[in-house]
């Protein structure tokens, strides 16, 4: 995993200073997860006690993806039922 949108130091040095500073103690709103987006988003919904919010959003999204799937309609972003199936798996463990 690697940082993004980080300011390149020779553009700092020519006065052009566009990007992130994630390493300067002045500059305290730029800041970087070093992980996935997924568990980010997870960590973030923690800490400002949002969990069961998403947790219930995420149920209902597969709830829906699945009615879809059972229909017969293409899911957006879904490549084929063995993907729903394997992100459902996930979730299973992770309770």
């Amino acid at each position: 995993m690697e940082r993004s949108g980080q300011a390149d130091p020779f553009m700092q040095m020519l006065g052009l200073s566009r990007g992130m500073d994630f390493d300067s103690d002045k500059n305290y709103r730029d800041v970087a997860w070093i992980g996935t987006c997924d568990d980010g988003c997870f960590e973030l919904a923690k800490l400002l006690k949002w969990k069961d919010d998403l947790d219930q959003l995420i149920k209902d999204g597969h709830a829906k993806m699945d009615a879809e799937i059972k229909s017969g309609k293409e899911v957006k972003g879904l490549k084929n039922t063995q993907q729903s199936t394997e992100l459902h798996e996930e979730d299973k463990k992770e309770e």
